[in-house]
């Protein structure tokens, strides 16, 4: 029931209009004015599926009437705390389940403001004087677009929290739209140690910010509250489905096959099903149905699973170019569901190149066009470029012990053993994302790991992911949860990063990642243990089985380990403890100003005669592997993007015309050669030059012409 509390603030807040005026991005001179006038909007964000029934429901919220607004005041980037004591308004409220939290603002003139919410453990090392803790679970950033007025920002959370005490609850305000516009909301009574900001300098009690000398900028406490149910519910056992997409994300160019993958975030352990649908007219159209919930846990201790968790891979060929939004409706057995949606833009038939020549893989020696084909209509041109790689590469990920993760009894240096009831062992993925955070905050990006004025320690960062990715709920790290976690906590720390998923991962994949788009690398393998490695270099071509070798991180070991990976029947494994073991999935983490330094080799504007272009291959380095990148961009500004690895190799030998690469020049070759250019068949083994059987520098028709002649009309040798 809501309380008489709540009541009287939806009875007789009041709103007191004014002119619009342009607000000052500084928090030098704000203005308090009082409220008076109607009730305030409440406006949902995030889900429109209410937790809980009304009579189930306690307001968390112990404060007065709103009162003031402050402005100017909102810069953006920036976080608000509340202390919140479910005691002094809920009765017998422990356990207490916290389901949503709920900001207040008033907007002056129309705005655009993004949001996420947070629950904060209390921390009580000032005695008296409670303090924003350990954070327990964040949503993601929304964005809402406001008319002038009084607002109540609801959020669910995406994970119900449990608690047996106080917290803190907070909102953060994102750095993008017109936050400036709106002012924050206080009640009239004055307190310490309730209401806090950090807009850059660490947390500052509101009730001590003064303007001038004398006058007290905040007159009372933040609007910021939260709701849930009180006394425990069977929504512990198995809360409302909280329905997260983690494939695709908001604002993505879908085209092929795509891999639609959602997640329920509450853990519930019942659904019953996730329904699929998208939307690009006004009308919803269902897409698909999954009713399998068996999404693969990696904890480095058992099995991880066969499953690929709520998804469903959906063919978008057939649809129109344009802007969709997609919906995924997940229910439980009790017949209770949630809705997650994200905007994204299709395009059919995208601007992806695919290199054909050189193709990965290959030996070169002069004489190799560069070709790509693109099925994309309204191609405007196509770039080269070229960097040359190591045989050895190596990418310096710092190695982050498992064991430093999931203490229980506050010594974190005990190793936090399952045998001592605490979490370490179960710790493969949050110490494989810390690797990964850690890299990039060695290469400069300072603040994947910084908090105020504070840079944490790699205790610190792996209780954040350890919070994050649920790994005490579930003993371990299902992939949505890996996935969302690190977004997240990427998010609320300056969302600088981009993190890129593939569930379908190919050697080659994983080496472009790696070595050419330089990405900081984390997969998970199946089989039993399952667990998370962060990649850590590759060595040399692939060897004469198409084998790739690569370095890796263990978090449950103390050093690097070498291991191979290859294709086998559509899928990527990895030999691990001398098995094969499938790659399920592959994460690449990158700033989202990250430039690779590459030499432009040249474009090409006209692709009447193909995509391509002749190159002088006479500076690269005998023995020497590069990468060839090719980027596409079309009429509506949509880039594409292939890389294939080559080696320089001038002191190969080969018999012309021999293209299986068995010593003999016989029908056997010719089959091949046409299977090759016409079915898809598999590259040469010796590479391009043997199969330039007529040598003029290009793999066609004419070719295969050339061959028959010579192998049943006496016609010319293949040229050497």
């Amino acid at each position: 029931m809501q309380t008489a509390v709540m009541r009287c603030i939806l009875i007789f807040i009041a709103l007191l209009f004014f002119t619009p005026v342009i607000l000052a991005k500084d928090k030098t001179s704000p203005r308090v004015e009082k409220i008076n006038g109607s009730q305030p909007i409440r406006l949902n964000l995030g889900s429109d599926s209410p937790r809980l029934s009304v009579e189930d429901t306690c307001t968390v919220y112990h404060g007065g009437e709103i009162t003031y607004f402050i402005y100017p005041w909102i810069e953006g980037d920036e976080l608000f705390k509340a202390y919140q004591d479910p005691e002094a308004s809920c009765p017998n409220p422990y356990p207490f389940t916290i389901y949503e939290v709920i900001f207040g603002v008033y907007v002056l003139s129309p705005a655009v403001i993004q949001l996420s919410v947070d629950v904060e453990e209390v921390d009580n090392s000032d005695p008296g004087c409670p303090y924003p803790g350990a954070m327990l679970t964040m949503t993601p950033l929304y964005e809402a677009s406001l008319d002038t007025g009084l607002y109540l920002l609801a959020i669910p959370l995406d994970t119900p929290i449990i608690v047996n005490g106080p917290y803190f609850v907070g909102a953060y305000i994102g750095p993008e739209g017109t936050p400036s516009y709106a002012g924050v909301l206080t009640d009239n009574i004055s307190a310490g140690c309730v209401s806090y900001n950090d807009w850059g300098n660490g947390y500052v009690d509101l009730d001590t910010v003064y303007s001038g000398d004398t006058l007290k900028v905040f007159p009372g406490r933040l609007i910021l509250l939260s709701s849930g149910s009180p006394g425990g519910s069977s929504s512990e056992t198995h809360p409302v489905p909280a329905a997260r997409f983690i494939h695709p994300s908001g604002g993505e160019l879908l085209s092929g096959n795509i891999d639609l993958w959602v997640n329920d975030a509450a853990g519930s352990g019942i659904i019953d099903r996730a329904q699929f649908q998208y939307n690009r007219t006004g009308s919803w159209i269902d897409i698909g149905y999954d009713f399998t919930d068996d999404p693969p846990l990696r904890n480095g201790v058992t099995g991880s699973g066969s499953g690929d968790g709520l998804s469903f891979a959906w063919d978008i060929s057939g649809l129109p170019e344009d802007s969709y939004q997609l919906r995924a409706i997940v229910s439980d057995t009790l017949g209770r569901a949630d809705t997650g949606t994200v905007s994204v833009n299709i395009d059919p038939t995208p601007p992806t190149p695919i290199i054909v020549q050189p193709y990965f893989g290959q030996n070169v020696c002069g004489g190799s066009p560069l070709q790509v084909t693109c099925t994309d209509e309204d191609v405007m041109y196509v770039s080269f470029d070229l960097k040359e790689t190591p045989q050895d590469f190596s990418v310096a990920i710092p190695v982050i012990d498992q064991q430093l993760g999931g203490d229980v009894n506050d010594l974190p240096g005990d190793g936090n053993s399952s045998a001592g009831g605490e979490f370490g062992d179960y710790c493969s993925g949050p110490a494989a994302a810390a690797m990964a955070a850690r890299y990039w905050y060695n290469r400069g990006y300072t603040d994947i790991l910084t908090e105020g004025a504070v840079v944490l320690t790699d205790i610190q960062l792996m209780d954040r992911l350890f919070t994050g990715m649920q790994v005490e709920t579930n003993l371990g790290t299902f992939d949505g949860e890996f996935v969302s976690g690190l977004r997240d906590y990427c998010l609320i720390h300056n969302d600088d990063f981009n993190l890129n998923i593939d569930r379908s991962p190919s050697a080659s994949q994983l080496r472009c990642w790696v070595q050419d788009y330089e990405y900081a690398v984390m997969i998970g393998l199946s089989g039993d243990p399952g667990l998370w490695l962060t990649i850590n270099g590759s060595s040399g071509p692939a060897n004469d089985d198409d084998q790739h070798t690569f370095r890796a991180i263990d978090p449950s070991l103390p050093g690097e380990i070498e291991f191979l990976v290859r294709d086998e029947s559509g899928t990527l494994q990895a030999n691990y403890n001398s098995s094969w073991v499938e790659v399920d999935i592959m994460l690449g983490l990158i700033p989202k100003n990250w430039m690779v330094t590459r030499a432009a080799l040249g474009f090409d504007q006209n692709g009447g005669d193909g995509w391509g272009l002749d190159w002088d291959e006479s500076t690269l380095a005998e023995d020497s592997l590069y990468f060839i990148y090719a980027g596409v961009v079309d009429q509506l500004g949509h880039t594409g993007f292939a890389s294939a690895l080559i080696e320089y190799d001038c002191q190969m030998t080969f018999i012309p015309g021999d293209v299986n690469n068995d010593g003999l020049v016989n029908l056997s070759d010719l089959i091949y050669l046409t299977s090759y250019l016409y079915s898809s068949g598999p590259p040469p083994p010796a590479g391009y030059d043997v199969i330039d059987i007529n040598c003029d520098s290009t793999i066609d028709l004419a070719d295969v012409i050339y061959f028959y002649r010579f192998l049943f009309l006496s016609g010319p040798s293949p040229c050497p």
